[in-house]
């Protein structure tokens, strides 16, 4: 009885730890009954499933002299190119992606979306996604999948045609991230199977 017990427990310790290990965790828009401005200094802040969204217009103007903004709804998130898009995660991420598209667009981009990544204020990496147009010529779109070093910020810059008005948009959606593992988890799974191993061996030798 003694023996259940204790591999019970090992494999609970085991359960346990393969939640710590990191997996991809999408951003689920769907239960969004009302649009949510995100450029509007709200408290709390607009946050879902550990990411918060902000966007600054950063003095831009749209076509009737107001400051650009971005929304969130049941499908995603769209506003203006011309401003910055921001996610704040709850805690560190090493992984990122995401589809975007650019409404208005005449043609393929250089650059469809420029994403920074930063880590404790610091800013590290930056990369750069460009869009291909439609059959149509007016929407543009790609899709960013972004690994590397831990970053707890991310801020978009979308491509902007200066021949068009103030009042391109872009639309963000397919949203998710990949939190970074939980420091000692991979040792506790390691250790779980060790001590399995050693009671399988114990099992066969009486």
């Amino acid at each position: 009885m003694k023996r259940i017990f204790l591999v019970m427990v090992v494999l609970a310790q085991v359960a346990v730890a393969g939640v710590a290990l990191a997996t991809p965790v999408a951003v689920d828009f769907s239960g969004l009954n009302t649009t949510v401005d995100l450029g509007v200094v709200t408290f709390p802040p607009f946050a879902l499933n550990g990411v918060t969204f902000t966007y600054d217009s950063q003095g831009n103007l749209d076509s009737n002299y107001n400051p650009t903004t971005a929304f969130a709804d049941s499908i995603g998130i769209y506003g203006y190119v011309l401003g910055a898009l921001s996610f704040t995660f709850s805690a560190p991420a090493n992984g990122l992606n995401f589809n975007f598209a650019l409404l208005n667009a005449t043609g393929p981009t250089a650059y469809g979306v420029v994403a920074l990544f930063g880590y404790g204020g610091i800013w590290g990496d930056s990369v750069v996604v460009p869009a291909a147009a439609d059959a149509f010529g007016n929407i543009a779109g790609g899709s960013l999948a972004y690994s590397g070093a831990p970053f707890d910020q991310a801020v978009m810059y979308f491509s902007y045609d200066p021949l068009l008005n103030n009042d391109q948009l872009f639309s963000v959606d397919t949203i998710s991230y990949d939190p970074v593992p939980i420091p000692g988890a991979l040792p506790l799974v390691g250790s779980g199977l060790l001590v399995l191993a050693g009671w399988g061996w114990r099992f066969r030798k009486n």
